[in-house]
């Protein structure tokens, strides 16, 4: 990453996306989650395994069963 003719940030393009874009993603679906909670509403259970819902392949395999 450059700044005018000044080098700002010198990291691979696959790693900078993995460690600053994704993280930042992270970081915000944590917070989400959180307000979530502190309204009494479920979190999903699409962002993975969630105690207040279980996934829809799971209810599927239980089912039939």
């Amino acid at each position: 990453m450059v700044q005018g003719d000044r080098e700002v940030l010198a990291i691979p393009r696959a790693q900078f996306i993995r460690d600053i874009m994704l993280n930042h993603w992270y970081q915000h679906r944590g917070q989400f989650s959180v307000y979530l909670r502190l309204l009494n509403v479920s979190v999903p259970a699409s962002w993975g395994p969630s105690a207040d819902e279980m996934p829809t392949f799971t209810l599927q395999k239980r089912q039939s069963a």
